[in-house]
């Protein structure tokens, strides 16, 4: 038995600093909407050079939130150290997930493997809003977005997996649904 303070459970699963890389930048920002949330993201490195990189969102708030969103963290760290393609990595969470959570809640999932020898992005999303590409310019975006079910929800969800090449100055915008459900003092969303 464990009591949650405010703010400090699910910023564990966050990584206290995102670990820079030559071959390229990261920035964060992390505002949840209660004291407890079920919003992760995480930026890893493989021995062979690639870069993972993961945002996810479990559905609803609060505590269950955010005890789904650790325990999918860690089937997400097997699995990404065994597999990688991030269809295959979706295939097997959703297998452990679906058979554990029994709450009707889910996790949107968005995940890239970059390979900074190849400049190819490879990723797949599991519900997640599509992430944004843009080039150094800003004169041409594009929405990275594959076919995929939440994980957790059906049995055997189909998962899609594209592959994008980056050129050097590209940004990548990655966010939860909490950025287009932002709602003025009316509670209107904009």
């Amino acid at each position: 038995f464990f009591a949650l303070q405010p703010q400090r459970f699910p910023k564990k699963l966050l990584p206290e600093k995102i670990l820079e890389y030559p071959e390229c930048a990261f920035e964060s920002i992390y505002i949840p909407c209660n004291e407890v949330a079920g919003d992760i993201y995480d930026v890893h490195h493989f021995e062979d050079g690639r870069i993972g990189i993961l945002i996810a969102d479990v559905s609803d708030h609060g505590v269950s939130s955010a005890m789904i969103a650790a325990m999918f963290k860690m089937v997400f760290s097997i699995y990404s150290k065994q597999l990688t393609s991030p269809k295959e990595i979706f295939e097997q969470i959703n297998k452990v997930m679906y058979e554990t959570i029994t709450t009707g809640d889910y996790v949107t999932v968005f995940y890239a493997i970059y390979n900074p020898n190849t400049q190819k992005l490879l990723y797949a999303s599991a519900g997640h809003p599509a992430s944004i590409l843009c080039d150094a310019f800003g004169d041409n975006m594009r929405l990275l977005d594959t076919d995929g079910f939440f994980i957790g929800m059906f049995e055997s969800p189909d998962f899609e997996e594209l592959e994008v090449s980056l050129e050097s100055g590209d940004h990548i915008l990655l966010y939860t649904d909490g950025i287009y459900e932002l709602k003025n003092r009316k509670e209107e969303e904009y």
